[in-house]
């Protein structure tokens, strides 16, 4: 496909000779091999089409363009006000059309003005989303991998997901076991993000897991260790985190106990453990306001009574 380009000011010259000629607009694009509706567009810009005021025009239009938020200072102050009250650029542009409001913007154009300016930039509500860059030999790891599409685990008591959750530039973090039917949590500190440290973490729990959800990160695609510790473990597809969705609401939780910029170093297992107990012993509306331990709880008294 011939990729678009602006009329030249040789064509300007030929669409003024050929239409004071009276030569159709069709006409006129057949002979330059242009669209019919960019010749009507180009003739519809000046009434008295001449090629010299034309050409100038699209100068002026193309190379000075100054754009809509920028033009109005009510428009600018009402976006730093949304944007700092946490509003998202989408939410912006949607009430400013609901309101039928002239200055409303497409939510696009709001990125790319907040984009520009240093300080709106950090109140976008992805400013700090994390960007990942292919790994071929991570990729060629994770080919083959179990899906999560054929887990079956209706049935199964021990069915978990885990998930890793980093805290800033620190290498130390947590790994977080959720357990889909009782929604226990279980933390595991880890002093690096080093597969043997995450696996030796997880070791102390392989009793209780026998079907395992993970995503597809370097630390948790050694699919035979699995396998040897009578883990059945299932993978979701990649960039596909809803998948885990118990596990990430768990990673959502915990957060609220240790934000992203919290210094883990200052934590040891056992504050860990306290911030365990507090999450297990929270209501839960998905368990009619009980609490996971005593779910768990039950569901361990109901498997003793049926063997």
């Amino acid at each position: 496909m011939k990729s678009y380009t602006h009329l030249s000011a040789k064509e300007r010259q030929k669409i003024e000779c050929f239409s004071t000629n009276g030569l159709s607009v069709r006409a006129i694009a057949r002979t330059l091999e242009r669209s019919h509706k960019t010749i009507s567009r180009e003739l519809r810009r000046c009434k008295c089409y001449q090629w010299q005021e034309a050409e100038a025009q699209y100068r002026r239009l193309r190379f000075n363009k100054v754009g809509k938020i920028a033009r109005d200072q009510w428009l600018q102050d009402h976006i730093f006000d949304r944007l700092s009250d946490k509003w998202s650029p989408e939410q912006i542009s949607g009430r400013l059309k609901y309101e039928n409001q002239h200055q409303y913007v497409c939510h696009r154009t709001i990125y790319l003005y907040a984009n520009k300016d240093k300080a709106l930039r950090k109140l976008l509500p992805d400013y700090n989303k994390r960007w990942y860059f292919r790994n071929n030999n991570l990729t060629k790891a994770q080919q083959n991998l179990p899906s999560v599409h054929d887990r079956d685990d209706i049935a199964e008591p021990k069915s978990w997901e885990a998930d890793l959750v980093r805290f800033g530039k620190t290498v130390q973090n947590v790994t977080t076991l959720f357990n889909r039917h009782s929604k226990l949590v279980r933390l595991i500190k880890n002093i690096d993000g080093r597969v043997a440290t995450v696996l030796s973490g997880l070791s102390k729990h392989v009793e209780d897991i026998k079907i395992l959800t993970l995503d597809r990160g370097s630390e948790f695609v050694r699919v035979s260790w699995f396998y040897d510790n009578g883990i059945r473990p299932y993978y979701c597809d990649p960039m596909s985190p809803g998948q885990k969705g118990g596990c990430e609401n768990t990673n959502r939780r915990l957060r609220r106990y240790l934000p992203k910029r919290t210094d883990i170093s200052l934590y040891d297992q056992r504050a860990i453990d306290n911030i365990e107990r507090k999450m297990n012993n929270t209501p839960r509306k998905c368990l009619g306001y009980l609490t996971p331990s005593e779910r768990h709880e039950q569901i361990t008294k109901l498997a003793h009574f049926k063997l």
